[in-house]
């Protein structure tokens, strides 16, 4: 392996650094993701909510 190869290990150690770049992307997408006002968070509900209704036509078979 290369000296600047990554194993799972660092990945994992990564995004659990708070100090890391992954931790914040990872942290700020679930704040994102719970905040009523972010469209990401509406988009995820609306997704939701789709898979969930019975006369959507994409749950249709």
């Amino acid at each position: 392996m290369s000296k600047n190869a990554k194993n799972s290990n660092d990945q994992r150690s990564n995004s659990m650094n708070p100090n890391n770049q992954a931790c914040k992307c990872s942290k700020n997408n679930k704040a994102n993701q719970c905040n009523p006002n972010n469209r990401t968070h509406k988009a995820s509900v609306d997704n939701r909510a789709n898979q969930t209704n019975p006369n959507n036509s994409k749950t249709k078979k």
